[in-house]
C-alpha cells in the first residue's frame, strides 16, 4: 500500500473456506467502496471456535485463494472484530469496515468508530451450500457415466 492517505481502504473479514461464487460476488461488491480492499481470513482456530467447526481448508490454502482474487489488495490474518483494538484500525488506516450479513455482531468498534457498513451478502451460493451439494450429489459427481 502506498503512502497516497487521500486512498479510501475498506476492510473486511471472513473464514473464506471453499472459496467459492458467493465470495467472489461478496469481495467484488466490497471493493467498489474504495481504492484498497484489505480481508483478513481467520485462523482454524478462530473459525472453530465461531462456527463450531473447523475449516475444510487451513489457513495458508485460504489466504493464497484469496489473496489471488483480483479484487483484494492484501490478506492478513485477523483476529474477530471483537478482539481488536482502535490501534488496529488506525495501523491500516481503515476508513470503512464492511461484513456480509452473516447473523453474528461483533462490530461494536467499528460501528462506535462510525466506519461500519452491512454489506448484504450474495445469498446465492456459501460454503454450507458447497458442503451440502458434495455430500448429496457425490455419487453423481463420481459417477464417470454422467459424463457419457
Amino acid at each position: 500500500m502506498g503512502t497516497n492517505s487521500n486512498l479510501t481502504i475498506v476492510f473486511t473479514t471472513g473464514a473464506f473456506d471453499l472459496f467459492h461464487f458467493g465470495h467472489v460476488c461478496f469481495l467484488r461488491e466490497a471493493k467498489k467502496y474504495g481504492d484498497y480492499l484489505l480481508v483478513g481470513v481467520h485462523s482454524d482456530r478462530t473459525i472453530a471456535k465461531y462456527k463450531g467447526r473447523l475449516p475444510v481448508m487451513n489457513l495458508m490454502e485460504r489466504m493464497a485463494v484469496v489473496d489471488s482474487c483480483k479484487y483484494v489488495d492484501r490478506v492478513i490474518v485477523a483476529k474477530m472484530t471483537s478482539e481488536v483494538d482502535e490501534n488496529f484500525y488506525k495501523k491500516w488506516k481503515i476508513n470503512l469496515h464492511l461484513q456480509g450479513d452473516d447473523g453474528g455482531d461483533w462490530y461494536e468498534l467499528p460501528k462506535k468508530l462510525g466506519i461500519f457498513k452491512l454489506l448484504p451478502e450474495c445469498k446465492i451460493f456459501s460454503t454450507t451450500e458447497v458442503i451440502r451439494r458434495v455430500k448429496e450429489d457425490y455419487p453423481r459427481i463420481i459417477n464417470k457415466e454422467s459424463f457419457k
